[in-house]
Protein backbone atom coordinates (compact mmCIF):
# COMPACT_ATOMS: atom_id res chain seq x y z
CA UNK A 1 0.00 0.00 0.00
CA UNK A 2 3.04 2.23 -0.55
CA UNK A 3 1.91 5.11 -2.63
CA UNK A 4 4.64 7.02 -2.23
CA UNK A 5 7.20 5.20 -4.21
CA UNK A 6 10.53 3.86 -2.79
CA UNK A 7 12.07 5.67 -6.10
CA UNK A 8 11.50 9.07 -4.53
CA UNK A 9 12.07 8.57 -1.04
CA UNK A 10 15.67 7.51 -1.82
CA UNK A 11 16.42 10.62 -4.80
CA UNK A 12 17.07 12.31 -1.13
CA UNK A 13 14.54 14.56 -1.50
CA UNK A 14 12.03 13.88 0.73
CA UNK A 15 12.48 15.26 4.30
CA UNK A 16 12.93 13.42 7.41
CA UNK A 17 10.13 11.56 8.31
CA UNK A 18 7.68 11.55 5.24
CA UNK A 19 11.13 9.33 3.93
CA UNK A 20 9.35 6.84 6.00
CA UNK A 21 5.99 7.43 8.03
CA UNK A 22 4.16 7.72 4.80
CA UNK A 23 5.48 4.44 3.70
CA UNK A 24 2.17 2.75 3.61
CA UNK A 25 0.48 5.66 1.52
CA UNK A 26 3.18 8.64 4.89
CA UNK A 27 7.44 33.73 29.60
CA UNK A 28 10.46 33.21 30.40
CA UNK A 29 10.52 33.37 34.53
CA UNK A 30 13.44 34.99 35.80
CA UNK A 31 13.93 33.30 38.85
CA UNK A 32 17.23 33.99 39.57
CA UNK A 33 15.90 37.41 41.23
CA UNK A 34 14.13 35.77 43.71
CA UNK A 35 16.87 33.47 44.63
CA UNK A 36 19.44 36.29 44.78
CA UNK A 37 17.45 38.28 47.13
CA UNK A 38 17.05 35.32 49.57
CA UNK A 39 20.96 34.65 49.20
CA UNK A 40 21.12 38.50 50.44
CA UNK A 41 19.90 37.61 53.95
CA UNK A 42 23.27 35.69 54.41
CA UNK A 43 26.03 37.84 52.55
CA UNK A 44 26.69 41.10 51.91
CA UNK A 45 24.91 43.02 49.52
CA UNK A 46 27.63 43.21 46.96
CA UNK A 47 28.30 39.06 46.87
CA UNK A 48 24.84 39.29 45.74
CA UNK A 49 25.36 41.38 43.24
CA UNK A 50 27.71 39.67 41.67
CA UNK A 51 26.07 36.53 42.19
CA UNK A 52 23.50 37.46 40.53
CA UNK A 53 25.25 38.64 37.76
CA UNK A 54 27.18 34.96 37.51
CA UNK A 55 23.68 33.16 37.04
CA UNK A 56 22.54 35.35 34.56
CA UNK A 57 25.21 34.66 32.44
CA UNK A 58 25.08 31.03 33.45
CA UNK A 59 21.71 31.34 32.38
CA UNK A 60 22.92 32.97 29.00
CA UNK A 61 25.53 30.04 28.35
CA UNK A 62 22.67 27.55 28.72
CA UNK A 63 21.15 29.19 25.74
CA UNK A 64 23.89 28.76 23.34
CA UNK A 65 22.79 27.91 20.27
CA UNK A 66 24.86 26.64 17.12
CA UNK A 67 23.05 27.99 13.57
CA UNK A 68 22.41 24.86 11.44
CA UNK A 69 21.18 23.74 8.43
CA UNK A 70 20.29 20.02 6.92
CA UNK A 71 21.75 19.18 3.75
CA UNK A 72 19.51 16.52 1.86
CA UNK A 73 20.95 16.52 -1.79
CA UNK A 74 22.99 13.50 -2.88
CA UNK A 75 25.39 15.93 -4.36
CA UNK A 76 26.95 18.65 -2.11
CA UNK A 77 27.63 21.37 -4.56
CA UNK A 78 26.03 24.98 -2.88
CA UNK A 79 25.48 27.44 -5.09
CA UNK A 80 26.87 31.40 -4.38
CA UNK A 81 23.38 32.14 -2.92
CA UNK A 82 23.66 29.44 -0.30
CA UNK A 83 26.72 29.92 0.74
CA UNK A 84 26.36 33.57 1.25
CA UNK A 85 22.92 32.99 2.99
CA UNK A 86 25.08 30.51 5.23
CA UNK A 87 27.67 33.16 6.11
CA UNK A 88 24.92 35.87 6.16
CA UNK A 89 23.01 33.66 8.82
CA UNK A 90 26.37 32.64 10.81
CA UNK A 91 26.01 29.15 10.10
CA UNK A 92 28.23 26.61 12.08
CA UNK A 93 27.19 23.44 10.82
CA UNK A 94 26.33 21.16 8.73
CA UNK A 95 24.03 18.09 9.01
CA UNK A 96 24.88 16.42 5.39
CA UNK A 97 22.47 13.13 4.78
CA UNK A 98 25.70 10.81 3.51
CA UNK A 99 23.66 7.94 2.64
CA UNK A 100 20.10 6.22 3.11
CA UNK A 101 19.94 2.58 4.20
CA UNK A 102 16.62 0.71 2.64
CA UNK A 103 15.92 -3.26 2.92
CA UNK A 104 16.09 -4.65 -0.52
CA UNK A 105 13.42 -6.94 -1.36
CA UNK A 106 15.37 -8.44 -4.77
CA UNK A 107 18.19 -8.86 -1.98
CA UNK A 108 16.53 -9.52 1.08
CA UNK A 109 19.12 -7.48 3.01
CA UNK A 110 19.83 -3.70 3.66
CA UNK A 111 21.46 -1.62 1.64
CA UNK A 112 22.97 1.99 1.32
CA UNK A 113 21.44 3.82 -1.02
CA UNK A 114 21.88 7.90 -2.17
CA UNK A 115 25.45 8.25 -1.36
CA UNK A 116 26.66 11.87 -0.84
CA UNK A 117 29.57 12.97 -3.58
CA UNK A 118 31.40 16.08 -2.35
CA UNK A 119 31.61 18.48 -5.37
CA UNK A 120 34.15 20.70 -2.93
CA UNK A 121 34.50 21.00 0.76
CA UNK A 122 32.42 22.15 2.96
CA UNK A 123 33.74 25.65 5.19
CA UNK A 124 31.84 24.41 8.90
CA UNK A 125 31.51 21.89 10.72
CA UNK A 126 30.08 18.36 9.31
CA UNK A 127 27.52 16.47 10.73
CA UNK A 128 27.09 13.28 8.84
CA UNK A 129 23.52 12.14 9.01
CA UNK A 130 22.33 8.61 7.92
CA UNK A 131 18.75 8.15 7.54
CA UNK A 132 17.63 4.16 7.97
CA UNK A 133 14.54 3.45 6.46
CA UNK A 134 11.83 1.76 9.30
CA UNK A 135 11.07 -1.32 7.33
CA UNK A 136 14.57 -2.42 6.99
CA UNK A 137 14.99 -2.74 10.84
CA UNK A 138 11.27 -5.01 10.87
CA UNK A 139 13.25 -7.17 7.92
CA UNK A 140 16.53 -7.52 9.13
CA UNK A 141 16.72 -10.18 12.15
CA UNK A 142 17.81 -8.15 15.25
CA UNK A 143 20.70 -10.94 15.83
CA UNK A 144 22.17 -8.99 12.95
CA UNK A 145 21.74 -5.32 13.57
CA UNK A 146 25.59 -5.29 15.20
CA UNK A 147 26.52 -5.88 11.90
CA UNK A 148 24.97 -3.57 10.17
CA UNK A 149 25.68 -1.15 12.61
CA UNK A 150 29.51 -2.09 11.93
CA UNK A 151 28.56 -1.56 7.86
CA UNK A 152 27.01 1.88 8.58
CA UNK A 153 30.00 3.10 10.33
CA UNK A 154 32.36 1.54 8.28
CA UNK A 155 30.89 3.95 5.43
CA UNK A 156 30.32 7.11 7.13
CA UNK A 157 34.25 7.16 7.61
CA UNK A 158 34.39 5.63 3.92
CA UNK A 159 32.62 8.71 2.74
CA UNK A 160 33.99 11.57 5.14
CA UNK A 161 36.47 13.58 3.74
CA UNK A 162 39.89 13.44 4.23
CA UNK A 163 40.65 16.55 3.88
CA UNK A 164 37.71 17.73 6.82
CA UNK A 165 38.49 17.05 10.74
CA UNK A 166 37.06 14.02 12.06
CA UNK A 167 33.43 14.44 12.74
CA UNK A 168 32.35 15.37 16.13
CA UNK A 169 29.12 13.99 15.92
CA UNK A 170 27.23 11.82 13.47
CA UNK A 171 23.09 11.58 13.57
CA UNK A 172 20.76 8.69 12.82
CA UNK A 173 17.48 9.62 11.39
CA UNK A 174 14.99 7.04 11.75
CA UNK A 175 11.24 7.15 12.92
CA UNK A 176 11.47 3.95 14.49
CA UNK A 177 8.12 1.50 15.27
CA UNK A 178 6.71 -0.53 18.12
CA UNK A 179 7.91 -3.63 16.42
CA UNK A 180 11.22 -2.10 15.04
CA UNK A 181 12.49 -0.85 18.36
CA UNK A 182 13.85 -3.39 19.77
CA UNK A 183 16.12 -3.94 16.43
CA UNK A 184 16.96 -0.11 16.00
CA UNK A 185 18.23 0.85 19.51
CA UNK A 186 20.29 -2.86 19.61
CA UNK A 187 22.06 -1.32 16.30
CA UNK A 188 22.48 2.43 18.13
CA UNK A 189 24.00 0.70 20.81
CA UNK A 190 26.30 -0.89 19.24
CA UNK A 191 27.62 1.98 16.80
CA UNK A 192 27.51 4.05 20.22
CA UNK A 193 30.10 1.71 21.47
CA UNK A 194 32.03 2.32 18.03
CA UNK A 195 31.89 6.25 18.73
CA UNK A 196 32.48 5.98 22.30
CA UNK A 197 36.34 4.73 21.54
CA UNK A 198 36.49 8.15 18.97
CA UNK A 199 35.15 10.57 21.15
CA UNK A 200 32.14 10.78 18.79
CA UNK A 201 28.69 11.98 19.65
CA UNK A 202 25.66 9.89 18.40
CA UNK A 203 22.39 11.57 17.88
CA UNK A 204 18.88 10.31 16.56
CA UNK A 205 16.08 12.55 15.44
CA UNK A 206 13.03 12.26 17.71
CA UNK A 207 9.40 12.62 16.00
CA UNK A 208 6.85 14.53 17.92
CA UNK A 209 4.93 11.55 19.14
CA UNK A 210 8.22 9.94 20.62
CA UNK A 211 8.82 13.00 22.56
CA UNK A 212 4.97 12.95 24.20
CA UNK A 213 5.09 9.24 24.72
CA UNK A 214 8.78 8.02 25.79
CA UNK A 215 7.50 5.22 27.80
CA UNK A 216 5.52 3.97 24.80
CA UNK A 217 8.23 4.50 22.43
CA UNK A 218 11.07 4.28 24.05
CA UNK A 219 14.34 6.34 24.53
CA UNK A 220 16.73 6.12 21.72
CA UNK A 221 20.19 5.02 23.64
CA UNK A 222 22.48 8.31 22.48
CA UNK A 223 24.07 10.95 23.53
CA UNK A 224 20.76 13.63 22.37
CA UNK A 225 17.95 14.32 20.00
CA UNK A 226 17.07 15.88 17.89
CA UNK A 227 12.92 17.12 17.54
CA UNK A 228 11.88 17.25 13.75
CA UNK A 229 8.94 19.92 14.55
CA UNK A 230 7.39 19.08 11.13
CA UNK A 231 5.44 16.84 9.14
CA UNK A 232 3.12 16.46 11.65
CA UNK A 233 -0.06 16.41 9.77
CA UNK A 234 -2.06 13.54 7.77
CA UNK A 235 -1.52 13.16 4.00
CA UNK A 236 -4.28 11.14 3.79
CA UNK A 237 -6.62 13.28 4.36
CA UNK A 238 -8.21 15.09 2.10
CA UNK A 239 -8.95 17.98 4.12
CA UNK A 240 -5.73 18.48 5.92
CA UNK A 241 -4.73 21.92 4.79
CA UNK A 242 -0.79 21.74 5.72
CA UNK A 243 0.66 18.31 6.86
CA UNK A 244 3.93 20.20 7.34
CA UNK A 245 3.45 22.76 9.98
CA UNK A 246 0.20 22.92 12.11
CA UNK A 247 1.57 25.20 14.83
CA UNK A 248 -1.99 24.01 17.10
CA UNK A 249 -1.44 20.56 16.30
CA UNK A 250 2.65 20.54 17.06
CA UNK A 251 1.71 22.51 20.45
CA UNK A 252 -0.54 19.73 21.50
CA UNK A 253 3.05 17.30 21.81
CA UNK A 254 5.22 19.74 24.04
CA UNK A 255 3.44 19.84 27.12
CA UNK A 256 6.44 17.22 28.21
CA UNK A 257 9.10 18.58 26.63
CA UNK A 258 11.16 19.76 29.57
CA UNK A 259 11.34 16.65 31.12
CA UNK A 260 12.03 14.42 28.22
CA UNK A 261 15.50 12.28 29.68
CA UNK A 262 18.19 13.42 27.11
CA UNK A 263 19.25 17.08 25.69
CA UNK A 264 17.44 18.28 22.64
CA UNK A 265 18.23 19.86 19.46
CA UNK A 266 16.00 21.41 17.18
CA UNK A 267 15.58 21.04 13.54
CA UNK A 268 12.24 23.50 11.81
CA UNK A 269 11.18 23.36 8.25
CA UNK A 270 11.56 25.63 5.34
CA UNK A 271 10.09 23.74 2.33
CA UNK A 272 7.45 22.89 0.13
CA UNK A 273 5.83 20.66 -1.93
CA UNK A 274 2.72 19.52 -3.55
CA UNK A 275 0.90 16.28 -2.89
CA UNK A 276 -0.49 15.40 -6.16
CA UNK A 277 -3.71 13.50 -5.72
CA UNK A 278 -5.18 10.94 -8.21
CA UNK A 279 -8.58 9.40 -7.85
CA UNK A 280 -8.84 11.00 -3.92
CA UNK A 281 -5.62 9.40 -2.73
CA UNK A 282 -1.98 10.99 -2.77
CA UNK A 283 0.34 9.46 -4.92
CA UNK A 284 2.95 11.69 -4.96
CA UNK A 285 5.41 14.83 -3.49
CA UNK A 286 6.20 17.48 -5.97
CA UNK A 287 9.18 19.06 -4.86
CA UNK A 288 9.45 22.80 -4.30
CA UNK A 289 6.18 23.52 -5.79
CA UNK A 290 3.77 26.97 -5.08
CA UNK A 291 0.62 28.18 -5.69
CA UNK A 292 3.02 30.93 -7.86
CA UNK A 293 4.29 28.36 -9.58
CA UNK A 294 1.35 27.19 -11.62
CA UNK A 295 -1.23 30.82 -11.55
CA UNK A 296 -0.10 31.15 -15.30
CA UNK A 297 -0.92 27.81 -16.59
CA UNK A 298 -3.83 27.55 -18.50
CA UNK A 299 -4.61 23.70 -18.27
CA UNK A 300 -4.44 24.11 -14.55
CA UNK A 301 -7.42 25.37 -12.42
CA UNK A 302 -7.36 26.62 -9.16
CA UNK A 303 -10.28 25.18 -6.95
CA UNK A 304 -9.00 26.69 -3.50
CA UNK A 305 -6.53 28.97 -1.68
CA UNK A 306 -3.84 26.21 -1.57
CA UNK A 307 -5.44 23.59 -4.21
CA UNK A 308 -5.32 23.23 -8.18
CA UNK A 309 -7.27 21.10 -10.31
CA UNK A 310 -5.40 19.34 -13.82
CA UNK A 311 -7.69 19.84 -16.84
CA UNK A 312 -5.98 17.87 -19.64
CA UNK A 313 -3.11 15.32 -19.84
CA UNK A 314 0.54 16.84 -19.57
CA UNK A 315 3.89 16.58 -18.25
CA UNK A 316 5.10 18.54 -15.47
CA UNK A 317 7.41 18.39 -12.54
CA UNK A 318 8.78 15.58 -13.43
CA UNK A 319 5.55 13.70 -13.46
CA UNK A 320 3.12 12.48 -15.91
CA UNK A 321 -0.62 14.38 -14.88
CA UNK A 322 -3.72 13.13 -16.20
CA UNK A 323 -7.14 15.65 -16.27
CA UNK A 324 -9.17 15.37 -12.99
CA UNK A 325 -5.39 15.28 -10.78
CA UNK A 326 -5.67 17.23 -7.78
CA UNK A 327 -2.23 19.11 -6.15
CA UNK A 328 -2.82 20.64 -2.52
CA UNK A 329 -0.12 23.32 -1.95
CA UNK A 330 1.94 23.15 1.37
CA UNK A 331 4.20 25.31 2.15
CA UNK A 332 5.60 26.79 5.31
CA UNK A 333 5.24 31.02 5.56
CA UNK A 334 7.26 33.39 6.89
CA UNK A 335 4.95 33.84 10.13
CA UNK A 336 4.35 30.20 10.82
CA UNK A 337 8.06 29.43 10.67
CA UNK A 338 8.86 32.63 13.39
CA UNK A 339 5.58 31.07 15.42
CA UNK A 340 6.40 27.76 15.46
CA UNK A 341 10.15 28.74 16.59
CA UNK A 342 9.01 30.84 19.65
CA UNK A 343 6.54 28.11 20.42
CA UNK A 344 9.61 25.78 21.03
CA UNK A 345 12.04 27.99 22.98
CA UNK A 346 9.63 28.68 25.47
CA UNK A 347 8.37 24.97 25.56
CA UNK A 348 11.90 23.68 25.91
CA UNK A 349 14.76 23.78 28.07
CA UNK A 350 17.13 26.22 27.91
CA UNK A 351 20.38 24.43 27.41
CA UNK A 352 22.95 24.47 24.46
CA UNK A 353 21.79 23.08 21.45
CA UNK A 354 21.64 23.34 17.55
CA UNK A 355 18.65 24.55 15.82
CA UNK A 356 18.60 23.53 12.37
CA UNK A 357 16.58 24.48 9.03
CA UNK A 358 15.60 21.87 6.47
CA UNK A 359 17.13 22.12 4.55
CA UNK A 360 19.56 24.24 2.45
CA UNK A 361 18.44 24.75 -0.84
CA UNK A 362 18.45 28.16 -2.87
CA UNK A 363 14.44 27.62 -4.17
CA UNK A 364 13.56 27.51 -0.80
CA UNK A 365 16.04 30.23 0.48
CA UNK A 366 14.25 32.32 -1.87
CA UNK A 367 11.26 32.81 -0.12
CA UNK A 368 12.56 33.84 3.18
CA UNK A 369 14.70 36.96 3.97
CA UNK A 370 17.75 36.65 6.12
CA UNK A 371 16.07 38.91 8.50
CA UNK A 372 12.99 36.35 8.72
CA UNK A 373 16.04 33.35 8.90
CA UNK A 374 17.87 35.37 12.00
CA UNK A 375 14.61 35.52 13.32
CA UNK A 376 13.88 32.42 13.55
CA UNK A 377 17.35 31.25 15.02
CA UNK A 378 17.64 34.56 17.83
CA UNK A 379 13.95 32.96 19.19
CA UNK A 380 16.24 30.30 20.43
CA UNK A 381 19.04 32.36 21.58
Amino acid sequence: MNAISIDQKLCGVLPPRHQDTKENLVSWVPWWRDFSIQLGVFVPSWRAFDLTISLVSACSNNNKVSRSFYHWKTRFAPTPFEKQRLQDLGVTKLYIKYFDVDFLPESSEAMPQAKVEFAEMPEMEVIPTIFITNRTLQKVDQKDCPALADKIHRLIFKLHPKELPAPKEIQIDCDWSQNSKEAYFSLLKRLQQRLDSADIQLSATIRLHQLKYPKQTGIPPVDRGALMFYNMGDLDNPNEDNSILNIAQGAQYLDNATEYSMPLDVALPIFAWGVLIRRGQPIRLLNNLRMESVKDIVWITETAANKVRIDTNHYFAGQYLYAGDEIRMEDVSSTSLLEAASLLAGKMKAETRSVMLYHLDSLTLSHYSKANLDSTFTAFE
